[in-house]
């Protein structure tokens, strides 16, 4: 693995490991400055990160065939088809509020979007 590939894991840790801590801070309303400047520097640290991400997504996007695009195209949608007929479903039978489509759709998109992209930074590797 190269320098750029142990930088971007250890930032994936930290943010990991920092997301309870920030969210304890915030759940809490902690108010001591110390806990400003730690939820300040996690945010902006965030923000480098979905920054960092979308480079790496546009530079291995570009070398991608036409084959892969249309399987991974395929596999988005199938997998956005039923992550919403499930969240629908278990809604519908489980749940006395109303089916609001746009509701239960943004969460399958954002699942099966970051599923694609993830496949879309293992294809290259894999090769």
């Amino acid at each position: 693995m190269t320098y750029r590939m142990y930088l971007y894991m250890t930032s994936i840790a930290l943010l990991i490991l920092g997301l309870p801590i920030v969210g304890y801070i915030v759940f809490k309303d902690i108010s001591h400055p110390v806990a400003y400047v730690g939820v300040i520097s996690y945010v902006i640290m965030l923000a480098l990160f979905l920054f960092f991400s979308f480079i790496l997504f546009m530079k291995r996007l570009k070398h991608i065939s036409a084959e892969d695009t249309k399987k991974i195209i395929k596999q988005f949608i199938i997998l956005f088809i039923l992550l919403s007929v499930v969240n629908i479903m278990i809604t519908y039978l489980f749940s006395d509020e109303k089916v609001h489509f746009l509701k239960h759709l943004i969460m399958p998109f954002a699942i099966s979007a970051g599923l694609t992209f993830y496949e879309i930074f293992s294809l290259q590797e894999n090769k």
